[in-house]
């Protein structure tokens, strides 16, 4: 089935073993910057994805600050991305609707059911329900209630992709909404990184209890593999050290600032193109950077149980222009680095000590990390069996983390399908 030769040009490839088309159902949290990316990946690769993996991601839910939207028959994505987007749709179907209205996510029932086109006798229209946010009906509490989401639609691996803003006073909403998803059975793709932080071991026992697949590497330098090598392709190998530039936000910025640009307007910029969080004090005053070395580490590290609060954390608010300045007449740049350093107090990565940190550091211009410049973020992975080994990324945009969900979605349907293989 995975062959290595390419067909020839022009000439379709079929075969009568080719299974039927596998029906994803899955719901989507978080319609921004990274979730919109992800269902226009979804409609530009759906080709792709069913000629390489005979896959369909059907989603029956999304919701977003405005509220939850749910269908069975499955949402149609260019409509949403449409509305999302602030470009309308089916706009000669709304006349004397009220566009201004504070749940835009409603206005795609209203948009289905005004359809000249469609059949207003046919399920498909006819149930579509919109909760909007501010009742009791969130996006939390909807994966507890059967009537509106049966057993039925967690069946075949229904993968939950959450991509709400984070949020590390309590997660919310996606951490509620994870862990009811997860006690229904479904399996859980994250770009948010405040459930992983605020609730890492529990999670990961619901996953284990409920054998449920909990992936999340959009969470750790967008598309960059960071988590895969680290844990999947760097095996009995025991870490010395793993250092980063994990936010790519503060490197544009101290980049910028090298320029002779302000602060604010590099921050400005970064937050117009979707890269900085919501909340930029996470970028600017390093937590974002430790928690990405918090799942990384917890993640990476064998017989290590780090806690959040143990990573010594300085952000980048104290750097001036003038330190940037006299650092480059040095041959020296400054860097916002998360470090994870292993002591020569063990005999194994088990039994030793770590140190971590999140800080600012004048590097040489020579230096991996160093030379990470502008939207680039970098990892080096130090261990016994594998020496250095370097990664890097140039994540512009949401793209690749939308892009990193996608991988981990793929990844659980690729394993469902050995499973089944091996059952037969």
């Amino acid at each position: 089935m995975w062959g290595f030769s390419s067909p020839q040009k022009n000439k379709t490839v079929t075969s009568p073993t080719t299974p039927k088309e596998t029906i994803i159902r899955c719901g989507l949290l978080g319609v921004g910057s990274v979730g919109i990316e992800l269902l226009r990946i979804l409609l530009k690769k759906q080709n792709v994805l069913k000629e390489r993996y005979n896959i369909k991601f059907l989603f029956v839910i999304m919701a977003d600050s405005s509220g939850t939207l749910v269908n069975h028959h499955g949402l149609e994505i260019d409509r949403i991305l449409a509305l999302k987007t602030g470009k309308g749709f089916d706009a000669e179907q709304l006349e004397g609707f009220d566009t201004t209205i504070k749940h835009p996510l409603a206005m795609y029932k209203i948009s289905v059911m005004k359809d000249s086109k469609a059949d207003k006798n046919d399920k498909l229209v006819s149930q579509i329900w919109f909760y909007p946010s501010g009742t009791t009906m969130t996006c939390e509490e909807v994966f507890k209630h059967e009537n509106i989401l049966p057993a039925e639609t967690f069946k075949n691996n229904f993968i939950l992709f959450d991509a709400t803003p984070v949020n590390m006073k309590n997660g919310e909403p996606g951490l509620s909404a994870v862990k009811n998803a997860m006690e229904r059975g479904a399996n859980i793709v994250l770009a948010n990184k405040g459930p992983l932080v605020l609730a890492f071991h529990e999670l990961q026992e619901i996953s284990l209890r409920k054998k449920v697949n909990l992936l999340y590497s959009a969470t750790v330098c967008g598309g960059l593999p960071v988590l895969n090598v680290g844990k999947h392709d760097l095996p009995v190998a025991e870490f010395y050290s793993i250092r980063g530039v994990f936010n790519s936000t503060t490197n544009f910025i101290l980049a910028e600032m090298a320029n002779g640009r302000a602060f604010d307007e590099a921050l400005k910029e970064a937050q117009e193109r979707g890269i900085a969080e919501t909340d930029p004090s996470l970028d600017v005053e390093g937590q974002d950077t430790a928690n990405k070395l918090f799942i990384l580490c917890s993640t990476v590290l064998q017989g290590v149980s780090l806690k959040i609060s143990e990573i010594e954390v300085e952000g980048i608010t104290k750097i001036t222009t003038e330190m940037i300045k006299e650092g480059q007449k040095q041959g020296k740049v400054y860097k916002l680095v998360a470090s994870a350093n292993r002591r020569n107090d063990g005999e194994s990565e088990e039994e030793s000590s770590w140190s971590f940190s999140v800080k600012p550091e004048l590097l040489d211009e020579k230096d991996f990390l160093a030379q990470c410049s502008g939207w680039e973020m970098g990892v080096v992975f130090h261990s016994d069996l594998f020496g250095q080994i370097y990664q890097k990324v140039n994540e512009r945009e949401p793209i690749p983390t939308a892009a990193a969900m996608l991988r981990d979605a793929i990844a659980i349907d690729v394993q469902a399908r050995d499973l089944r293989r091996k059952e037969k």
